[in-house]
């Protein structure tokens, strides 16, 4: 099994636009981030906020931003104090253009408004508002909102006067600038203060093609990833694909049919030759409904393993029981052993136990042919008995479940109860995560997850080899040519050269 990544960029082209509804909505609900919002007679808030919608699979680029001045066309003398212009964006409730200040005569006339150009804005389809602030403050009061047949002007935006209507709408021409608009309501009308000129454009769906080598025919399953690792689209599961070069195409949607932005995006495909074969049950069902052979344990089977016949598993914390049991793949519903061992000091002699209430969650085993290994997540501290001692390992043979020794093992203290006989800790912390062993090599591995740590270890002296970094290490497994597999996050990651210097393989 293997996991190649490709890249693909989706681009998107210019088109035409239907025009644009845009109604008032409520200023209260507005934060103040980078526009004034005190002012008016009295001092009471006052800024216009005016909402539009970028419609589904299209584009608007904003280029220039606006304030409606009433002076044009009689004194000219422009802004009687600063009025600020910014786009508000709904979804993100925040201003996603720059704020431009119109103070005085600044910035070039066009129709009622005065306009100042900005770096081009791209809004891609959703909610905004074009908000102005500053009309009309208390000390340099002027009348660029004008208000007819209300007084005191202007009005205030919380609902005071009721000269605002919720549904009043403008609409655009392609290209143009939007037009001055009477929003009616109460017993006046409004001129809207805030203005921008825009292009239009229409996004399509770039098909975007590529293509895939594979060494042999292969099922293969593909998705469409942004840089994070979001998956945004499934483009197939579980298709056969020839040896060789294939093409595919992503057409540039999501999984739920929206267009996605310009960007780069990984397609990832997974190739593999799996095929479930029934070959029978296991499971826990016994032929007996007591006895020595019956399948029982505190808790369900938590990890299994298999060499030739003989099939050994663990069921984690097992008080009152054995903790490892195997039987024979020929005959599984007959436990052929069960056992734990321990050393008893007092008669210097490796005994065969149930468990007690101190037993350790052995949750994990793995096997080379040879010997059989059981890891727990966690131990007995020796010195204060509390289960915050790293992870162990320990082994039996496969022969006859003996213990196996670790040449660098020793003793591993298990609170007031007998030790175990001979095993390694691994790691600093509690966390042991992930076990496997080379089948024709001499390396063990011990994933723990608190270290974000892989640790590489002699699988007959247990002693140190090597140990590397893996974010979250989970479930790992050394492939039949040596290298290991591991799972960190949601990735599958193999490493190499593991007796030297380990690297990670794409």
């Amino acid at each position: 099994m293997r996991i190649l990544f490709l890249i693909a960029v989706a681009v998107f082209f210019a088109g035409q636009i239907k025009a644009q509804q845009i109604a008032y909505i409520n200023s209260g609900s507005l934060p103040p981030n980078g526009l004034q919002t005190t002012g008016g007679q009295g001092g009471q808030p006052f800024a216009l906020g005016l909402e539009f919608t970028v419609n589904s699979n299209s584009a608007v680029v904003i280029s220039q931003l606006g304030a409606y001045d009433a002076t044009i066309g009689s004194s000219g003398l422009g802004f009687g104090s600063p009025v600020q212009v910014g786009i508000f964006s709904e979804a993100s409730q925040s201003f996603v253009s720059p704020t431009v200040t119109f103070s005085g005569t600044v910035g070039s006339v066009a129709g009622s408004y005065r306009f100042q150009s900005i770096p081009d804005l791209t809004l891609y389809p959703g909610t905004y508002m074009v908000v102005a602030a500053g009309y009309g403050i208390a000390t340099a009061p002027d009348w660029n909102a004008v208000v007819a047949g209300i007084s005191p002007s202007p009005i205030q935006l919380n609902g005071g006067g009721g000269a605002l209507t919720m549904g009043s709408s403008w609409y655009a021409n392609n290209g143009s600038q939007l037009q001055p608009a009477i929003i009616n309501g109460g017993a006046g009308a409004l001129f809207a203060a805030g203005s921008f000129v825009y292009t239009v454009s229409v996004l399509q769906p770039a098909s975007s093609s590529f293509t895939f080598i594979l060494d042999e025919p292969s099922k293969t399953s593909a998705g469409v990833f942004k840089p994070d690792g979001t998956l945004i689209r499934t483009l197939w599961s579980k298709v056969r694909y020839a040896a060789g070069t294939n093409s595919a195409v992503w057409d540039g949607l999501d999984d739920n049919g929206n267009v996605m932005p310009a960007g780069i995006y990984q397609i990832k495909l997974l190739q593999h030759n799996t095929e479930y074969v029934w070959d029978g049950a296991i499971g826990n069902t016994s032929a007996e409904a007591s006895g020595p052979t019956v399948h029982r344990g505190f808790y369900p089977m938590r990890d299994m393993v298999i060499t030739g016949t003989n099939a050994f598993y663990v069921t984690g914390y097992n008080e009152g029981g054995y903790d490892f049991h195997s039987f024979l793949t020929t005959d599984p519903q007959h436990v052929k052993a069960a056992w734990y061992w321990v050393y008893s000091p007092q008669f210097d002699r490796v005994t065969s136990i149930p468990a007690t209430i101190n037993d350790r969650n052995w949750i994990w085993t793995t096997t080379d042919g040879n010997w059989v290994y059981f890891a727990c997540d966690s131990t007995l501290n020796p010195t204060t008995q509390a289960n915050n001692y790293p992870g162990c390992v320990i082994a039996c043979k496969v022969s006859d479940n003996s213990p196996g020794y670790f040449t660098t093992g020793g003793l591993i203290p298990n609170g007031s109860d007998a030790p175990l006989p001979n095993g390694i800790y691994v790691g600093t912390q509690p966390g042991l995560s992930g076990l496997s062993v080379q089948q024709n090599g001499n390396l063990l591995a011990v994933a723990i997850a608190p270290d974000n740590r892989v640790y590489i270890r002699d699988k007959q002296s247990g002693a140190a080899v090597t140990s590397f970094s893996v974010s979250s290490p989970k479930r790992l497994n050394f492939s039949p040519d040596g290298n290991l597999w591991v799972i960190s996050g949601n990735s599958v990651i193999c490493y190499t050269n593991l007796n030297s210097n380990p690297s990670d393989q794409p």
